[in-house]
């Protein structure tokens, strides 16, 4: 939590020296960290303590954001963008659907289809960026565009199953769940560190440029 905070607030100082790629990358983990305030909060005021449908709110923050990291400043322009597109729109679906059953407190029935179908989505985005890197000469990687999708990658990797593993072993091995919601914790936390780095990096290479002329 505190990681974050001062991730946030560096990136939010430097806002403005931003590429809108990092711009995006600032929104994504502050919309997450207000989402994790406003759930400890209902778990420990509110009434009824209950903050799980705050996971399909997350996904589909995350759905939307790295949709469009991914469609318009990250991936080679093609007529597969359509396709993906309507992939990330149905994604809303699924979302919808956990957020309901929650709400209503059915939580015996959420499969947490939405965090499968987004990070299957993030997954989908990462590896055609990988592809497009290794099949297309004139697509130089990027440092920060490069980084920032190993971390994706991964993060969705382990998240995906981690979502199979809760719909489908929860009653079976407790122990291979619990594996699986660590390494995706400690996976998430390097990748805020990893991150942060390229948005400081990219901040201070800014700056000195623009001081240079």
């Amino acid at each position: 939590m505190i990681s974050l905070v001062v991730f946030i607030s560096v990136g939010l100082f430097h806002f403005k020296k931003l590429k809108p790629l990092h711009k995006l990358l600032i929104l994504m983990f502050a919309s997450s960290l207000i989402l994790e305030l406003v759930s400890n909060y209902i778990m420990y005021f509110a009434e009824n303590q209950e903050s799980l449908f705050m996971v399909p709110v997350s996904n589909l923050i995350i759905l939307i954001i790295l949709s469009v990291l991914y469609l318009r400043y990250i991936l080679r322009n093609g007529k597969y963008k359509i396709l993906l597109t309507i992939f990330a729109i149905v994604g809303i679906v699924p979302v919808g659907w956990d957020f309901f059953l929650t709400i209503q407190g059915e939580y015996e029935k959420v499969l947490f289809l939405s965090m499968i179908w987004v990070y299957l989505l993030i997954l989908a985005f990462t590896i055609i960026y990988f592809l497009q890197i290794a099949l297309y000469s004139d697509m130089k990687p990027e440092t920060d565009k490069l980084v920032v999708s190993i971390v994706f990658f991964l993060i969705s990797l382990l998240s995906v199953l981690y979502g199979l593993s809760f719909n489908f072993m929860v009653n079976e091995s407790l122990e291979i769940v619990s594996y699986f919601w660590i390494s995706r914790m400690m996976a998430g936390y390097i990748g805020y560190i990893v991150i942060f780095i390229v948005v400081w990096q990219y901040g201070r290479i800014y700056k000195r440029s623009k001081t240079s002329h």
